[in-house]
């Protein structure tokens, strides 16, 4: 891969080992009948009602915007497929006509090439275009996906698919920028999640149970003596304590530690 292609912000099929693209699943069976692992534990930081609620609230603000005919897939981080959303009607008939529905699975393993199983092995947005696609229904179609990914831990997939012979260039950047404000909305909307990516920067830093205690509080723009009262300890306690997260941390200021343990402070 050339330096050009490196400071791409996405993958093409020529970018992965042909070997592996070469080796797709068959299609041998129903994707009604195939059974999948059971996707991470993520789910229960960001429910899959709350995933979907926020895809629908980002399109209906685009919605009028897109005048080319798509449909989008949302997936869980595994590639089932838990929302389809499509205002044209060909495209929705072309989805029931080929099986495709909630729980249908778009992996590389079960579906072969497409812009979901390519991103997820890349990690990253993925292109694929109308023939590069191992499944009929998708080589009409180009299609471009991104992972929604808080923390480096991705939690799903969104895909936009429309017609071969449209260009590919707005949709890059719409499918990133969707992605984007998904990610922000689903930080603001599941506290589950807000308090698994403090406790994952806690341990990136090694901070001890109250060290978490005061940064927290500390984040929350709280005095010392305010602290002490809350936690029950004395002042020059909290003091030490937010001295001692500062060495572990290598910071020398408040918005540091706020930016560093992804903390969310509400305005004021």
């Amino acid at each position: 891969m050339n330096i050009v292609e490196c400071e791409r912000a996405w993958f093409t099929v020529d970018d992965v080992d042909k070997e592996s693209n070469n080796s797709v699943c068959e299609f041998c069976q129903p994707w009604s009948n195939l059974k999948t692992e059971k996707s991470f534990s993520i789910e229960e930081l960001v429910p899959y009602e709350i995933l979907v609620e926020v895809l629908h609230s980002e399109l209906a603000k685009v919605m009028e915007f897109l005048l080319l005919p798509f449909v989008f897939f949302l997936t869980d981080r595994a590639g089932n497929i838990i929302n389809i959303v499509s205002p044209f009607e060909t495209f929705q008939e072309k989805v029931d006509h080929y099986g495709i529905r909630s729980g249908t699975n778009l992996s590389k393993q079960i579906s072969g090439v497409n812009a979901v199983s390519l991103a997820m092995e890349v990690e990253s947005i993925a292109v694929v275009r109308g023939d590069e696609h191992s499944m009929p229904m998708f080589k009409e179609w180009n299609c471009v996906c991104a992972p929604l990914m808080i923390n480096d831990c991705i939690c799903g997939y969104i895909d936009i698919s429309f017609e071969a012979e449209r260009q590919l260039g707005f949709s890059i950047l719409f499918i990133k920028q969707l992605s984007e404000k998904i990610v922000l909305k689903l930080k603001e909307r599941s506290p589950k999640l807000i308090e698994y990516i403090f406790q994952e920067k806690c341990d990136l830093y090694r901070l001890s149970p109250r060290e978490r205690e005061v940064a927290y509080h500390w984040a929350l723009r709280k005095g010392a003596l305010q602290i002490s009262n809350d936690l029950n300890v004395k002042e020059g306690t909290v003091r030490n304590i937010v001295k001692s997260i500062y060495s572990k941390m290598n910071i020398s200021e408040r918005w540091e530690l706020i930016e560093r343990l992804a903390i969310v402070v509400p305005t004021i």
